[in-house]
């Protein structure tokens, strides 16, 4: 186990040649709760919170498309921070599509 910031653990779970990092919270840590009750936890309120998820997006797809034509990163680490990166762009744009739809429904 190795220590991590603000006193979480960090350790290292080996399944097969895969190694994965789990996070675990320290003993009496309280739970924080992010979702709402009837709403998933990323869902946009506003359209402040709109504005600002769509200029977040645009950064992630700027970063996303820098990153594929980025030949100097190492292959792996590559990788992995694209898929990271489009998990995060759908997500996205999931929320936004979700907020938009709810404006068209009123």
């Amino acid at each position: 186990m190795v220590t991590g910031c603000e006193g979480y653990l960090t350790g290292e779970i080996v399944t097969g040649t895969h190694l994965r990092l789990a996070r675990f919270k320290p003993p009496g840590a309280a739970a924080i709760r992010t979702e709402r009750p009837g709403r998933p936890s990323g869902a946009l309120d506003n359209e402040t919170e709109l504005l600002n998820t769509r200029t977040k997006l645009r950064e992630l797809q700027d970063r996303h498309e820098a990153l594929r034509v980025d030949l100097f990163e190492d292959p792996r680490v590559r990788r992995l921070t694209m898929m990271s990166l489009k998990r995060l762009i759908n997500q996205l744009t999931e929320e936004i599509t979700r907020f938009e739809s709810r404006l068209h429904r009123v």
